[in-house]
């Protein structure tokens, strides 16, 4: 039997996995069909995901506020399709400061702020959900206790 469940997580990062590698730096990447995808972080683009009760003009001006970003073509503000994100990069092509992400992070209407991750050419931005795929032998409660462990919210369920 096969079950997709959406889960919408309060950890930013946890849909990716971090290594630590010996020479101090670190992989970023996440596992699709049992294959490791190596993903490299850009630092001159950050994705902007917002909270889907913040009104268009509330978010205009937070995309807007950091004068050293501008917006990318990848604005979706559609109240409608729950599509409530934004790509900025740097004016200059330069490095994108954290600063500039704690910034947007300590706003109540982002939901999440982070650097964007490349893989072959494709910019990829973290969101707070995730979609899951229970194998035979993982129950739906044992998905619900982890759920619990890390804080996060079974938001819905699709038993196939």
């Amino acid at each position: 039997m096969k079950r997709t469940i959406f889960i919408t997580i309060t950890g930013i990062f946890c849909c990716l996995l971090f290594s630590a590698q010996q020479n101090k730096s670190s992989e970023h990447f996440y596992y699709s069909l049992g294959e490791k995808i190596f993903l490299e972080q850009r630092t001159d683009k950050i994705f902007l995901n917002f909270a889907q009760n913040a009104n268009k003009e509330q978010l205009r001006s937070i995309i807007g506020s950091n004068t050293s970003l501008q917006p990318t073509s990848d604005v979706r503000l559609d109240e409608n399709a729950g599509l409530r994100f934004a790509i900025l990069e740097a004016k200059d092509g330069g490095q994108i400061p954290s600063s500039a992400i704690e910034t947007f992070k300590s706003n109540p209407e982002v939901v999440s702020a982070t650097y964007m991750y490349q893989y072959n050419k494709s910019l990829q931005g973290l969101r707070d959900k995730f979609v899951v795929k229970l194998k035979q032998t993982t129950s739906y409660a044992q998905l619900q206790k982890l759920t619990e462990q890390n804080h996060c919210v079974v938001e819905k369920r699709n038993p196939v």
